[in-house]
């Protein structure tokens, strides 16, 4: 009778255990959903940040050359531009403004 007695202490002490187990997997999962939510939030900031950044940049040129905003804010047709360096210029904003 003592065996039986055993045995069923060290099955409940092993489900016990298992219970634990889980109950620390479950908070460690949503430990780790947390993490990651906060870093993919960081990563969302620091790109837009990025953005902003690169788009100063791109702005301050077109603050420079004032001349050249009408072209892409103005409705001005870049094409009709006969000025190869000025035709450059307009070209180099557009692909700073694409990457942006």
């Amino acid at each position: 009778m003592e065996a039986e007695w055993l045995a069923v202490i060290v099955a409940s002490g092993g489900i016990v255990i298992a219970l634990l187990t889980l109950i620390f997997a479950a908070r460690q999962t949503k430990a780790l959903a947390a993490q990651t939510k906060t870093q993919n939030n960081l990563a969302v900031s620091s790109e837009l940040r990025s953005m902003h950044v690169h788009l100063h940049t791109v702005l301050a040129y077109l603050v420079e050359h004032p001349d050249l905003r009408q072209y892409f804010y103005g409705g001005a047709d870049w094409r009709t531009v006969a000025d190869n360096a000025e035709t450059a210029r307009i070209d180099i904003i557009a692909e700073m403004l694409q990457t942006s």
